[in-house]
């Protein structure tokens, strides 16, 4: 905790904050998104950012200025698991969920899930 006391962090308004980082002493620097916080970072605006790794590297990969000055780094504050979420007022919902599972189930049994994780450079370890 005391490390992040000295730094500028960046940070995308209205997103979780791990308890390391929702203290008054921690300077925030709040942006829209995590694209705006990575290029705060690549002009030296910013002296980290805070976020979703695959996000950040997803963002860092598809903008070339910032594929050629970034490289994600770094200790995990906080690993959180991710949720699939439709609304109730979506047609057959209770359907796409159970398809969903299926063909998630389907994916990872037969490799494709891996393979895929691999070739987007998404970290499954996580």
């Amino acid at each position: 905790m005391s490390t992040l006391l000295n730094l500028r962090i960046g940070v995308e308004r209205g997103s979780y904050l791990s308890p390391e980082l929702n203290s008054p002493a921690v300077r925030l620097d709040f942006a829209n998104s995590m694209e705006a916080n990575l290029l705060k970072l690549a002009k030296g605006r910013v002296d980290l950012v805070f976020g979703d790794r695959n996000a950040g590297l997803f963002v860092i990969a598809s903008v070339p200025a910032l594929l050629r000055n970034l490289e994600w780094k770094g200790s995990i504050l906080e690993s959180k698991n991710d949720y699939l979420a439709l609304a109730k007022s979506v047609p057959n919902r209770d359907a796409l969920l159970i398809a969903f599972n299926q063909g998630l189930r389907a994916m990872q049994m037969d490799g494709s899930f891996s393979r895929l994780l691999l070739t987007t450079g998404i970290d499954a370890a996580r």
